[in-house]
């Protein structure tokens, strides 16, 4: 939506600007000044200078509303674009708390695992103590270690 105010040189040979210019706005013929040659000082000299004023105010308006338009439609991209890195960060956040949760139990399971292996091994290996010796230093059987407490107390010193 281009304005432009142009008086384009007159047919004649010597290349004076007159008053019989053409204004174009908007791309489409709008008229002439129709405005004869006037002496410097009068009031057709005046009012030819208010009216080009006038249309340059006319194209200062129209281009900067053009860019309040340009300005609002990059607002309004902006704000899609913020919205749509907000909710893929809402996305994101709640997926890491949900694997981190996960993580959480899945770590929990593993150290019960590793628990119950170690309690095991500790009853085997007290078992396997109590088979080396030869049978008549034996005695009785040993209870198998169940809790870290157990565990600790049977450990060799």
């Amino acid at each position: 939506m281009a304005v432009q105010a142009v008086a384009p040189p007159s047919p004649r040979e010597d290349a004076e600007l007159t008053t019989d210019g053409v204004i174009e706005v908007l791309g489409r013929l709008v008229g002439t000044l129709g405005v004869p040659d006037a002496v410097p000082g009068s009031d057709e000299v005046t009012l030819r200078s208010l009216r080009a004023l006038a249309l340059d105010n006319l194209v200062d308006v129209i281009r900067l509303r053009e860019q309040i338009a340009e300005r609002d439609t990059r607002i309004v991209e902006l704000r899609q674009d913020v919205a749509a890195w907000m909710d893929r960060t809402r996305t994101l956040s709640v997926t890491r708390s949900t694997e981190k949760a996960a993580a959480h139990q899945r770590e929990r399971e593993l150290v019960s695992v590793l628990h119950q292996t170690i309690t095991e091994n500790a009853g085997l290996r007290s078992e396997l103590e109590w088979r080396r010796k030869p049978w008549w230093r034996r005695g009785r059987r040993p209870e198998p270690a169940a809790t870290p407490a157990q565990l600790i107390a049977s450990a060799p010193r």
